[in-house]
This record gives C-alpha cells, sequence and structure tokens, in this order.
C-alpha cells in the first residue's frame, strides 16, 4: 500500500475483521481491499506498476499458485485504474477478473468498473487508456482493444444471458457460433451483441 486517501480496509486472507489500511506496509496475496465513500488507495505491485482503487470498490489481490508471474486483481465492485510499465508483460502477466468477463493487461494504462444494475445483472466496464489490453468472457473475446477504446459486458449471474456492447472505437471480437463454430466479426462503436447459453442438465 503506497497511498491512502481517507478510509481503507483491509482483510487478510485468514483474517476474521477488516482492519485499516496502512500506507507503506505489504501485504500477502489473497488480502482483500476495500475502500468507502469519497476514499481511494494505490496499492504497488512493483515499481512504477500500480492500482489505483477508487471509492466504494471491492477487490482481492491474488497469486497464480502454479505460476507465480501471474497476478489477478478479482474485482468485486467499484472502479480501478490500473498503469502498468511497457515492459511489464515481459517478465509478469495480470488479469482483472469482474463477475462478467476478464480483462489481460497487455502494455498499458487501463479502467475497469463494475456495478449492479436491475433485475439482478452485473456491469462491467473495460476502458483502455493508453496500449492494449484484452477481453474474454462466456461466448466472445476481444483479443486486442487500444488507446480509447471502450467495451460494456452486462450479464446475468451464471453467464446464461451476457450483452456485449462497444462503447467507443471499433473491435474484432470472437464469437462461437449457435452451431459452436468460432468466428470473428468486426463491430463498429455503439453496436450490441447479445450470447445466449443454455446449461444441459445431467
Amino acid at each position: 500500500i503506497v497511498k491512502v486517501e481517507n478510509e481503507c480496509q483491509i482483510l487478510a486472507p485468514d483474517g476474521k475483521e477488516f482492519a485499516p489500511a496502512v500506507e507503506g506496509q505489504a501485504y500477502p496475496y489473497g488480502t482483500t481491499i476495500k475502500t468507502g465513500r469519497k476514499s481511494s488507495v494505490v496499492i504497488s505491485f512493483t515499481d512504477g506498476n500500480e492500482c489505483r482503487l477508487l471509492a466504494r470498490t471491492e477487490l482481492i489481490v491474488s497469486q497464480d499458485t502454479k505460476d507465480q508471474k501471474l497476478k489477478t486483481l478479482k474485482l468485486a465492485a467499484g472502479k480501478i485504474n490500473v498503469s502498468l510499465q511497457p515492459d511489464f508483460h515481459k517478465h509478469n502477466s495480470l488479469n482483472v477478473e469482474t463477475p462478467t468477463a476478464v480483462c489481460g493487461a497487455i502494455e498499458c494504462v487501463f479502467e475497469v468498473e463494475v456495478g449492479r444494475i436491475l433485475g439482478g445483472m452485473v456491469q462491467s466496464l473495460f476502458t483502455s487508456v493508453k496500449g492494449r489490453i484484452s477481453v474474454e468472457g462466456e461466448g466472445f473475446s476481444v483479443p486486442v482493444m487500444t488507446d480509447g477504446a471502450q467495451l460494456q459486458v452486462t450479464g446475468n449471474r451464471d453467464g446464461t444471458e451476457v450483452n456485449v456492447v462497444v462503447k467507443s472505437g471499433s473491435l474484432q471480437v470472437r464469437v462461437t457460433d449457435a452451431n459452436g463454430q468460432p468466428k470473428t466479426i468486426e463491430i463498429p462503436e455503439g453496436t450490441k451483441i447479445h450470447v445466449s447459453r443454455k446449461i444441459l442438465e445431467g
């Protein structure tokens, strides 16, 4: 934790209750970080590679048990801004996992926001501020999003109904058709894709 503004709470992986975050202190992977109203916190992975949590954000920072170079930010709610050095991806991997999709960092500055809307749906907004990211969800993937591109992914809890909207830019999106075959389509700004899956019984 390199900077705390106002209220920021920390829950250790084996902890039972939240405690105030301490600037300059390192926390183990699996820690939950939660910011309050009008609050923010900055976490640093290595020099020049940071993640800023804005107000009312809840995040778990984890490390893959098989590949220690892979870090995952599990964003349950709120908004984060991630800033990575251009060479970060050469030696490390970073994913941001939301309830509706997973964002892969390539070399970039990017933002991810998660909120809940009517009908029990969860909405994730992915923005490539500078550089390149990827986004993958149930039945679709966007291999590359560059400067200024923005993608909104809204889905239900079990991932059977997903709406993908290109909010800014024009993107190449890979989808799976009704026959189970992959296809790549060009999606211009303002276009929406609806992905529906059936869960087979037995």
